[in-house]
């Protein structure tokens, strides 16, 4: 879009456009964006809560010129956007036009109605027998993951609509000796790690319909209970937080073999959370003592 915000540079992109851009921009837009921001707001209340946050609500905040011709412009000065804003087809659109406040109107109420999403709950995965501790998603295949304080990860198969019809228990990872607090998977490689209460975490190794899982490594070394777990999105790397420390673990590429390669106390209270960035070597952790450090 032109970045000459005049009234006068917008003619000309009009008329650049389509028949029906013009109809709309020319006689009607271009009226609209010279009238004063709150008479517009009052005719359209959610205008600026859906396009600039909720300034229209604050009468501190003043939109300049520019940014009115921009809103308008973005809103409907070509055909394919009033289309897909109107849901309509052409014989509708063509309608329309003999009533060309009609169709301002509901551009602007298509582009500004705030839709609540639906939400459907799909399916209910019932087998652990106590609390489930957290859950993950495979980032490729149709796996899940979850950890649950009755000992166990599970790995789930799910259907690509998600319906409870397609989502089966594949695997029953056992071998913790107390609550599994966290799971994660490899980015890349079939390898899933759980930590537990135990003080322990574990690398499994799953085959690619995740109906077989075998563990391949545990990783000893924290003297309380593991609370959180991250694979390194591209290094051999793996974190490990307890409510001692946190440590930085390198692993084989078939994962069984760990060795713990760096020991990070700072924190004053149990460390909650690890995360490393996606490119950058920095890793993250939140702890209770109110604080999040950073890593390099």
């Amino acid at each position: 879009m032109d970045d000459d915000p005049s009234a006068a540079r917008l003619h000309a992109i009009a008329r650049r456009k389509s028949w029906l851009a013009k109809v709309i921009a020319e006689p009607l837009f271009i009226r609209a964006i010279r009238m004063n921001i709150a008479y517009v707001s009052r005719l359209f209340p959610r205008w600026n809560t859906q396009v600039c946050g909720s300034i229209a609500y604050n009468p501190n905040i003043h939109l300049e010129p520019w940014q009115k011709h921009d809103l308008l412009v973005r809103a409907g000065l070509t055909r394919a956007l009033v289309s897909r804003f109107l849901n309509l087809g052409n014989r509708e659109i063509r309608n329309h036009l003999r009533n060309p406040n009609r169709l301002v109107r509901a551009v602007l109420s298509r582009f500004i109605e705030e839709k609540t999403p639906e939400v459907t709950c799909v399916a209910t995965l019932e087998g652990h027998s106590d609390y489930v501790e957290f859950v993950t998603f495979h980032p490729t295949a149709s796996l899940l993951a979850t950890g649950s304080t009755d000992k166990t990860a599970k790995l789930w198969r799910f259907s690509a609509d998600g319906s409870e019809s397609g989502m089966t228990c594949v695997a029953i990872l056992a071998g913790h000796s107390l609550d599994v607090y966290s799971v994660a998977f490899h980015p890349t490689a079939p390898l899933l790690a759980t930590v537990s209460y135990d003080k322990t975490a574990k690398l499994w190794r799953f085959s690619p319909d995740g109906t077989e899982a075998t563990c391949v490594a545990t990783l000893a070394g924290h003297s309380h209970g593991v609370t959180s777990v991250a694979f390194h999105p591209t290094a051999p790397l793996l974190a490990t937080c307890s409510y001692d420390m946190t440590k930085l673990w390198r692993f084989s590429p078939d994962g069984t073999i760990a060795t713990c390669v760096a020991t990070l106390e700072g924190h004053s209270d149990t460390v909650r959370s690890v995360a490393f960035h996606p490119t950058a070597p920095l890793l993250a952790t939140g702890s209770d003592d109110k604080t999040v450090k950073l890593w390099r």
